[in-house]
């Protein structure tokens, strides 16, 4: 009868992060009031994505997914990867997404609460700081959707995009923030106005590095305080042909499986231009949030 002899094998080993000090679990219901408390709760989160890029890392060292089989066809663990390491790798994963996902949804609340809150100076300020504080890639409908509508219709037909004046300032803007300002991290109290939907090829918006997905968080100097149902974007886009806007979204950039999606704040360079061999002048569309 044949008896199944796991071949001696040099597994991949990989340590374990260690859970923060203080670890305990979240509580989705509490709401933060204040500045402090946010910041209190991102910093916490950037632990927490830490720890999961840390397992996510082991996994990926001995190929495997949290839906791996660790077994062979008849039963017997396999040979060639640290099972032992692995199921106390996903172990792990599950507990803390538990733990992120509450810990989101508390940041969630607490950023929609501190925008109510809020004067529209403090408002402009805060986008305004947001300037300098994200990341840059180089990489060369209903009632509610009305103006996004508007937008891709203007934008892909190569219609005029109402303007409120020839200045490119935006009603109630504020002045783009100077290269090499310190990172005031106010980027990540941003919410997110429109998402990305469609994308043409070869177009601007496809050149300077968008994707779909990607939500909209600041379009130059128009935020979700102001944008007006988009209706300013429209304005901003019509009077910036050929001219740079800096436009910050919030993209996926980490999931484990599908069980843990990771936002990071993306800065791109997008100029609207009429030649690129298309309709319009950016070739995408926004859906307002």
């Amino acid at each position: 009868m044949d008896i199944h002899q796991p071949s001696r094998m040099t597994h991949i080993i990989a340590p374990i992060p260690a859970s923060s000090e203080g670890h305990k679990p979240l509580d989705s219901t509490t709401v933060p009031k204040t500045k402090e408390e946010l910041l209190e709760l991102m910093s916490q989160r950037d632990i927490l994505e830490a720890e999961l890029r840390t397992l996510g890392a082991i996994l990926d060292a001995n190929k495997v997914t949290m839906k791996t089989t660790l077994t062979t066809f008849d039963g017997y663990p396999r040979d060639d990867i640290d099972v032992p390491l692995i199921r106390i790798t996903r172990s792990k994963i599950v507990h803390l997404k538990n733990d992120y996902k509450a810990l989101m949804t508390r940041i969630e609340k607490g950023l929609h609460h501190f925008h109510a809150n809020i004067t529209a100076e403090e408002a402009n300020s805060l986008a305004e700081a947001s300037q300098s504080s994200a990341k840059t890639t180089t990489t060369p409908s209903t009632s509610s959707s009305a103006a996004a509508a508007a937008i891709s219709s203007a934008q892909t037909q190569g219609a005029p995009v109402p303007s409120s004046s020839s200045s490119s300032a935006v009603p109630g803007s504020y002045p783009n923030t100077e290269e090499g300002e310190e990172d005031s991290g106010a980027s990540d109290f941003l919410l997110p106005f429109a998402e990305v939907d469609q994308i043409f090829p070869n177009s601007p918006a496809s050149s300077c590095g968008l994707l779909l997905g990607d939500k909209i968080k600041r379009f130059g100097n128009i935020t979700s305080s102001n944008h007006e149902r988009l209706t300013r974007v429209a304005q901003f886009v019509g009077s910036h042909e050929n001219r740079e806007i800096k436009v910050l979204v919030g993209r996926t950039s980490f999931q484990l499986d599908g069980l843990v999606e990771m936002e990071e704040n993306v800065e791109v360079k997008l100029i609207p231009r009429k030649d690129w061999g298309g309709r319009g002048t950016l070739g995408c569309h926004l859906k307002l949030l």
